[in-house]
C-alpha cells in the first residue's frame, strides 16, 4: 500500500517561448550588432587593430571573454601558438550545456581577428570580421535563457588571418568534444546592391547543415536571395571542420565576399556596413544553430522513482488555466521518458497562465503563474491526495473525495477500524484511482 504522505512529484519548470525560429531570429537587433562591430573596430573603444600578434588584438580578446562571462557563460581561452615567434590572442570558447544530449555540440563561431595594408597600427576589420562576431555575440544573448537539447559552444577565433590557425587548434584539440555540426560566419555586413544575396557555403555537398541555413534563411527572410555554392578550399574557419569530417557551412555576403572593396584595408569601417543587412545575415546564422541545437519550450523533470524507467512512455496531462482559478483554456497530452522526463507543449501560447499536470495516481493539481515566454525557475509541487490544495493530507481531502461521489464522512470508515482517518483516505484512492480535477 501506498504511504501519501512521502510520495511527491516535484516539478522543475524553466524558460519558455513558442517558436525557436520567429521567436529567436524575430529578437535579432540591427542596432546590437552595429554597436559591437563599432566597439571591436575601435570606432567606441581604443582598439586600433585586432591583428592577432597585437595588443590590441589581446584588448579583443579580453572583452569577448568578459561579455559571455556577464551572459552567464563558462568561457576559456584556447591558446593556439605563436606567429612568426609572437605571441598572439586566444580562442575565446563559451559553452552552454544542453540538456538531453550535453556530449554532442553545435558550434556558431567567427575570427575576431583582423589585418590590413598596415596591420601592426591601424586594422578595423569591421566587416571582416567585427560583423560575423557580433553575430556570434547575438546569438549567445538570445539563447542565453533558453534550454536546447544539444550544447552550443560560441567560440571566436583568432589567428584566422595567419591561416585558420585558431580553428586548426581547436578543432584538432578536440578535449573530448563530440562535434554535430559548425556554422562559421565571416563578413556578413557589406551591402553592394539594393537587394544583395546571402551566400551559404560548404566544403562539400550535399551539407545537411548548409541546407538548414539555407531553407531557415529563406524562411526567416523571404526578401534576400540565397546563393548555395560548394568551395572545397581553406578561405575561412569553416574548413578545418571539414578536414575533421563535422558537418560545417560558411555564411558570407553577397558574391562570396569579393564585392567588398574595403576588404583587409585600413579603410574596412563600421560606417560601411549596412546595419539591415548585417541583421539579415546574422539571423539566418543564429536561428539555424537554435534550430539544430534543439531549442524547445523547456522541460519538466519529473523527480520521483515511480515516474523513472519503468514508466516510460506514461502519458501526462498538461492543463493550460487563465490565471487565479480561472477556467481550463487547453490540455495537451505528453510523454514521460525513461528519464522521468517530459517537454512542455512547442504550441503553448504567450500570457500568464496557471500551468497544472494531471497523471495517474495524482488526485489534485497544484498550479502556478507561469509567464510564456519569460517563465523562469518556476516550481510546484503535487501531493497525491491532497484534494483541498493545502498541501497536506488529511481528512479534509477525505471529505471533499467522498463528496465527489455523493457519499459522507460519517460513512467512510473503509478500513473498519472504527474511525475515520488517512488510512481511509488510502484505500479510497486505491479503489477510485485518479478522480480528475
Amino acid at each position: 500500500m501506498r504511504t501519501l504522505s512521502v510520495l511527491v512529484l516535484a516539478l522543475s519548470l524553466h524558460t519558455a517561448y513558442a517558436d525557436p525560429l520567429t521567436d529567436i531570429g524575430g529578437d535579432v537587433s540591427a542596432t546590437r550588432l552595429m554597436d559591437t562591430v563599432k566597439y571591436l573596430s575601435g570606432a567606441t573603444s581604443s582598439i586600433a587593430t585586432r591583428f592577432s600578434p597585437t595588443a590590441g588584438s589581446v584588448a579583443a580578446q579580453n572583452w569577448l571573454k568578459n561579455q559571455f562571462q556577464v551572459l552567464g557563460y563558462p568561457t576559456v581561452l584556447q591558446d593556439w601558438g605563436t606567429y612568426q615567434g609572437y605571441p598572439c590572442s586566444d580562442n575565446v570558447i563559451a559553452r552552454k550545456v544542453g540538456v538531453l544530449y550535453p556530449e554532442t555540440i553545435y558550434v556558431i563561431c567567427a575570427h575576431y581577428d583582423s589585418t590590413s595594408n598596415n596591420p601592426w597600427s591601424l586594422a578595423p576589420g569591421a566587416d571582416d570580421n567585427a560583423s560575423g562576431v557580433a553575430a556570434v555575440l547575438e546569438a549567445a544573448l538570445l539563447l542565453k535563457d533558453y534550454p536546447t537539447d544539444y550544447t552550443i559552444e560560441f567560440v571566436t577565433f583568432s589567428g584566422e588571418e595567419q591561416g585558420l590557425y585558431g580553428s586548426r587548434y581547436y578543432v584538432q584539440n578536440p578535449g573530448g568534444r563530440q562535434w554535430a555540426g559548425a556554422i562559421n560566419l565571416d563578413m556578413i555586413g557589406y551591402a553592394p546592391v539594393a537587394n544583395p544575396s546571402l551566400w551559404v557555403v560548404s566544403c562539400t555537398s550535399p551539407s545537411p547543415i548548409a541546407d538548414l541555413v539555407r531553407a531557415i534563411s529563406l524562411y526567416l527572410n523571404p526578401g534576400t536571395p540565397v546563393v548555395r555554392y560548394t568551395y572545397p578550399y581553406g578561405v575561412s574557419d569553416n574548413y578545418p571542420f571539414y578536414q575533421n569530417n563535422v558537418p560545417e557551412c560558411l555564411l558570407i555576403e553577397h558574391d562570396f565576399g569579393d564585392s567588398n572593396p574595403y576588404y583587409h584595408k585600413t579603410t574596412d569601417t563600421w560606417d560601411k556596413l549596412t546595419a539591415e543587412y548585417l541583421r539579415v545575415c546574422a539571423t539566418a546564422g543564429i536561428a539555424s544553430v537554435a534550430y539544430a541545437a534543439g531549442v524547445s519550450n523547456g522541460y519538466a523533470a519529473v523527480l520521483m522513482p515511480e515516474y523513472v524507467g519503468s514508466r516510460a512512455g506514461l502519458g501526462v496531462e498538461m492543463q493550460l488555466r487563465e490565471p487565479d482559478g480561472g477556467p481550463l483554456v487547453a490540455t495537451y497530452a505528453v510523454t514521460l521518458d525513461a528519464a522521468g522526463v517530459f517537454r512542455l507543449p512547442d504550441e503553448l501560447p504567450r500570457g500568464t497562465w496557471d500551468l497544472a499536470v494531471k497523471a495517474p495516481g495524482w488526485l489534485r493539481r497544484v498550479s502556478a503563474h507561469a509567464a510564456i515566454p519569460n517563465l523562469q525557475g518556476l516550481s510546484f509541487t503535487l501531493v497525491p491526495g491532497d484534494v483541498s490544495g493545502d498541501n497536506v493530507v488529511d481528512i479534509t481531502d477525505l471529505a471533499l473525495l467522498l463528496a465527489a461521489f455523493g457519499l459522507s464522512t460519517p460513512g467512510a470508515d473503509v478500513d473498519g477500524s472504527g474511525t475515520v482517518g488517512i488510512e481511509d483516505l488510502n484505500l479510497v484512492l486505491i479503489h477510485f484511482g485518479d478522480t480528475g480535477d
